[in-house]
């Protein structure tokens, strides 16, 4: 069997599955190439993936450390039968879930202007009236997969509600988490003091964060995003929150990337903006490597591997 590598990869655990593994390194001018008689393939294949998947006949595996696989979406993906597997869930699910909740706190706390006035305000300032306690407040959590999963508990264990929002209907509980259908959306805002985006960028979430949504909000509720920036309509946040409808917004990705220097977002006080860097940590890399490890083996068995992205769904 050929594994093709884009990224470095632990030559002595791949063997210890199965020391006739051929092992090839490529980098983006010799992917198309080293690929084309390979069974699987580790890394992102990024624009080449459309023609590899044509001319790459051997091909059943491919894996990608990203959590979001959007841009692999493409229609000869879905008409192939690779398999493709991806760092979601519990790979980037807890640096995700960290990262988006220490934007809240720096929002609910006031920290994130403290950094920005860079001097010594006291505890009178106008800082201290949008300031609030977590404890019994809602957290709505648009996205309830592994972000969404990891977030509840954290919340949880600041006393708070947590109601989740995922595209399969009907009202359940799942880990004392109300779970609703994206029926439900404006229903999850309109009670929410705090609302976490972590949904992939599809269609029918494109711009889901528009003006109506944020009137649908409480003014004092906060928004954070860690998922993708094209689930907020940008003009429409900038307007709710000069309008006061809504009381601020943590933002590690947003609409375009990158930000201009010059965009209004950079100067909001209610505003802390992370260009894109909640994935990043090394643990995160330790996980998804043991991830593709575990699939390695259950390939070769013959097994169903884990963190197998839907073709039609796209998560």
């Amino acid at each position: 069997m050929k594994l093709v590598t884009l990224q470095p990869i632990e030559e002595e655990g791949i063997h210890a599955i199965d020391p006739d593994i051929e092992i090839v390194r490529a980098d983006r001018n010799s992917l198309e190439t080293a690929v084309r008689d390979a069974e699987v393939l580790v890394g992102n294949p990024g624009s080449h993936w459309p023609r590899i998947l044509k001319t790459a006949r051997k091909l059943k595996w491919v894996h990608v450390a990203s959590a979001g696989v959007e841009h692999l979406l493409c229609a000869e993906f879905r008409d192939s039968k690779v398999v493709l597997t991806c760092g979601k869930g519990d790979v980037a699910g807890p640096v995700l879930a960290e990262h988006a909740f220490a934007l809240i706190l720096a929002l609910s706390r006031g920290i994130g202007e403290c950094v920005r006035v860079g001097k010594w305000i006291g505890r009178d300032s106008a800082v201290a009236e949008g300031v609030f306690e977590l404890g019994g407040k809602t957290i709505g959590l648009v996205g309830f997969g592994g972000v969404g999963r990891h977030l509840a508990r954290m919340a949880q264990g600041f006393n708070m509600n947590v109601v989740a929002v995922r595209r399969s209907p009907g009202n359940t509980t799942i880990d004392a988490v109300n779970v609703w259908g994206s029926d439900r959306f404006l229903d999850m805002l309109a009670i929410a003091d705090v609302v976490v985006v972590s949904v992939p960028d599809l269609p029918d979430t494109r711009a889901m964060f528009d003006a109506e949504a944020f009137r649908q909000m409480m003014n004092h509720a906060l928004l954070v995003t860690v998922g993708r920036g094209k689930t907020v309509h940008t003009e429409a946040l900038v307007a709710a929150l000069k309008a006061g409808e809504i009381g601020g917004a943590g933002l590690d990705v947003v609409d375009p990337e990158p930000l201009p220097d010059d965009h209004p977002l950079w100067q909001m006080r209610n505003v802390i903006i992370t260009s894109h860097n909640a994935g990043t940590s090394p643990e995160r890399g330790g996980r998804n490597r043991a991830l593709m490890l575990e699939n390695l083996k259950r390939f070769v068995r013959g097994e169903a591997l884990l963190n197998v992205v839907d073709r039609e769904t796209g998560y």
